[in-house]
């Protein structure tokens, strides 16, 4: 009798579980009409230049940077499936891409729901459940799977390797497909499976595993070598990409020693993993639970279960400080792995607490995800239009314009890769700044359309507003267009 009842408690459970997920679902699906929103626009700009560029967008060809000269920060294999996306459902053009890259991102965060409630049932307690409600109501989880982000992708394929190489009935067919999903997303996001394998790795070891299954661990470690190496060589060899990656400014990519040493760092990896849950209190809560967990375990001599959390946290952290520190969605793998310690502590609290009156043992599941749930998305949102907001109203006006001029004062990510183009959705050709204004009568008539980021305003462009049928000024930008570019509303 106790067994159904447990059987029938998990039911319960996982039925709450599928409709909080279902209304996290329709919170993520909502954000296809946004576009590129929050924290790093710069970086989603990029994503969808990619996108559009295997759409066929205003000409270009697959791979085609908007910037003229190739600069990829990332091999782009997510944006080749979300430009497949978009062809097969029929979304077309610019916000056609942004919804296709959102509903990829939905399906990406199915794909981590499932595996990850494999592996954290395969680690016991019932934990499962509990890991869907912690990622179901993560601010940080619902925002970064709705903006065009490879990172989500890639998340989803390394837990899914994870999950099937801990299997126990891991034979031929699931190593193979390990292999592919690890290497997959070595070459989409090389840390992101770092991370997760780090603790597969740890967790091995620990278990006594090296022997038995040194013939795999050996092939999993190669593979991800090879994977996450692979896009430098190609990006160097055949895109002669522009940008500064690991081997050619490790400083950037990896950080340095003073900056691993610095209170200032900690505190603000600390602080990630409080903003991912619905609000600071319950972070810290989440926090709490977890390290009291840890704690218990290395108290009770089994390290083996803590010290793979332990290592796989400071492996991101301290092997990719730089790229952690300045960028809050490379935390996702991180976050995924706190994420698991809480459930597991969780569980084992829940289990350890005396019987619990049956009303509430039957409601609270409900009751807490529709708090986190309301929390979640009352509270504190990453999501807003941010610096995105001139360039998409802009957008509109350059329809008609096959490339457009930019310049800017040289501001960091303004002036990286496919960055503009991603932006204002047009091709671009860029100048400096001091070139724009010396040679302003030139460009101007070259060029129908020109954009420049500038705190100072450009003296070119308003030396020329009697030629201009869309001028706009705000927040730095400028955009002049020509009358003659310009057609008739629709």
């Amino acid at each position: 009798m106790q067994t159904d009842d447990l059987e029938e408690g998990k039911r319960r459970h996982l039925i709450a579980a599928f409709i909080l997920v279902l209304i996290a679902s329709c919170a993520i699906s909502s954000a296809a009409y946004l576009g590129i929103n929050g924290n790093h626009v710069f970086r989603q700009s990029d994503s969808l230049s990619a996108i559009l560029s295997f759409s066929g967008w205003k000409g270009l060809g697959p791979m085609e940077s908007f910037s003229g000269s190739p600069s990829w920060f990332a091999t782009p294999i997510y944006e080749f499936i979300v430009s497949i996306a978009a062809s097969v459902t029929g979304l077309q053009g610019a916000e056609g891409a942004l919804a296709a890259a959102v509903f990829t991102d939905l399906a990406c965060f199915w794909l981590l729901l499932f595996p990850g409630y494999r592996l954290a049932e395969r680690m016991g307690l019932g934990s499962g459940v509990i890991l869907i409600f912690l990622l179901a109501t993560s601010p940080l989880y619902l925002h970064y799977y709705s903006v065009p982000l490879p990172d989500t992708l890639a998340l989803a394929v390394s837990v899914t390797a994870v999950s099937l190489l801990t299997d126990e009935r891991c034979g031929m067919l699931r190593t193979a497909s390990a292999l592919i999903a690890l290497s997959a997303a070595c070459l989409i996001k090389s840390p992101v499976p770092f991370v997760l394998m780090a603790f597969f790795l740890t967790r091995e070891a620990l278990a006594g595993n090296i022997r038995k299954r040194w013939r795999l661990l050996a092939l999993v470690s190669l593979a991800a070598i090879v994977s996450a190496l692979l896009p430098e060589y190609l990006r160097n060899r055949f895109l002669g990409s522009r940008n500064a990656f690991f081997a050619q400014d490790p400083v950037w990519y990896f950080g340095t020693v003073d900056e691993r040493l610095s209170m200032r760092f900690w505190r603000t990896m600390a602080n990630r993993v409080t903003k991912a849950a619905p609000f600071r209190l319950l972070g810290f809560a989440y926090m709490l639970a977890a390290g009291a967990g840890l704690v218990f375990c290395a108290w009770k001599g089994k390290l083996s279960a803590a010290v793979p959390f332990i290592v796989s946290f400071l492996a991101g952290w301290l092997v990719f400080a730089n790229v952690f520190f300045l960028h809050d969605y490379y935390s996702l793998p991180t976050d995924f792995i706190f994420f698991l310690a809480a459930a597991l502590c969780i569980a084992g609290a829940l289990r350890a607490l005396p019987r619990l009156p049956p009303f509430f043992r039957k409601s609270w599941p409900y009751a807490l995800g529709a708090a986190a749930l309301a929390l979640t998305v009352s509270g504190k949102s990453l999501s807003g239009i941010g610096d995105a907001a001139f360039p998409h109203a802009a957008s509109w006006f350059l329809r008609d314009t096959d490339v457009m001029l930019y310049s800017s004062e040289g501001n960091g990510y303004y002036d990286d890769g496919n960055v503009p183009g991603g932006l204002f959705l047009t091709p671009f050709r860029r100048v400096p700044r001091q070139d724009l204004e010396r040679n302003c009568r030139k460009y101007l008539n070259e060029y129908s359309a020109i954009a420049v980021h500038d705190s100072r305003g450009s003296k070119c462009l308003r030396s020329a507003l009697g030629k201009a049928s869309v001028f706009a000024s705000d927040d730095g930008w400028t955009l002049w267009i020509r009358d003659d570019q310009v057609s008739p509303e629709p």
